[in-house]
């Protein structure tokens, strides 16, 4: 992998982050954590095998576990915050967001 390959993973997944939000379904997001989680690998890893393969294992699973956690709290909340910035007439085409 190479750093613009694991640059290209993140945009790619925050772009898809942001469908899966504005369309309410979460298996989309799902889907793409095992390459975030290649790209996070890769960046905290520095691209090398040796000792701090571990640790770049265990910092990855972390990151993406506190990733998962957060946009399961705050998915409503990210979800009207985003539908809001929206057009009315794209808007309408989503399904409906439930008041708080």
């Amino acid at each position: 992998m190479t750093p613009e390959l694991a640059a290209a993973i993140v945009f790619i997944f925050s772009v898809l982050a942001l469908i899966a939000i504005a369309i309410d379904r979460r298996a989309l997001l799902v889907a793409g954590l095992t390459y975030l989680g290649a790209a996070i690998g890769y960046a905290i890893g520095g691209g090398r095998a040796g000792p701090s393969v571990a640790f770049a294992v265990s910092m990855t699973l972390a990151l993406l576990g506190a990733l998962v956690l957060v946009l399961g709290v705050g998915w409503m909340a990210l979800r009207r915050m985003l539908i809001a910035h929206m057009s009315a007439s794209l808007a309408n085409r989503l399904p409906p967001v439930p008041a708080p």
